[in-house]
């Protein structure tokens, strides 16, 4: 059989182009020391950032171990002094305002054993013991207490009994006062 050639002239006549070489081994090396460099920068700047967050760090212990010291936690104390007794007041004069209120819808036959507040969220639960002559002025005495406005929810007795004395009825009443707003 005859030799055949399959290849064409035009690619057997061609010859690696070193130009074009040149430049992918100029451009891999290159890529490789930008790479590098950039590998080298994160690196810095990742242990720059370490240092300074240890100094930051440092500077919050010694800060922490001011705020630590014996006169910070008195002041602490007595900022917590403070809020309480301001809370105090607040509870005084809204009791004063409720006394008040009490005050101007007592009948004046009725006579006051015990009166207690509780404070409860929104509301004051107040019971009163109360001795007056008769139920009917129990009664009359609960009539005047609803009357005093619309902050009062229903109210109740929860018992009555004639007093140790024998004078009068004494009866505990209770009903709710709703706080108003500051």
């Amino acid at each position: 059989m005859a030799k055949i050639n399959l290849r064409s002239n035009e690619m057997s006549s061609r010859k690696p182009n070193s130009q074009s070489s040149n430049r992918s081994l100029v451009l891999g090396i290159s890529t490789l020391a930008l790479g590098l460099a950039a590998f080298g920068l994160v690196k810095y700047l990742g242990i720059e950032t370490e240092a300074k967050s240890q100094e930051i760090r440092s500077e919050i212990t010694q800060v922490e171990d001011q705020m630590n010291t014996a006169e910070v936690k008195k002041l602490y104390d007595f900022q917590d002094r403070l809020i309480e007794i301001e809370g105090l007041m607040d509870r005084k004069t809204m009791q004063s305002v409720v006394l008040n209120k009490i005050a101007r819808y007592t009948l004046p036959t009725t006579k006051f054993k015990v009166l207690g507040f509780e404070n409860q969220t929104g509301k004051t639960a107040i019971a009163a013991s109360v001795i007056v002559e008769n139920h009917n002025e129990l009664a009359k005495q609960m009539e005047a207490f609803s009357l005093i406005g619309d902050d009062v929810d229903t109210v109740l007795l929860d018992s009555s009994k004639v007093d140790k004395e024998g004078t009068g009825i004494e009866g505990l009443i209770g009903f709710y006062m709703k706080e108003e707003a500051k």
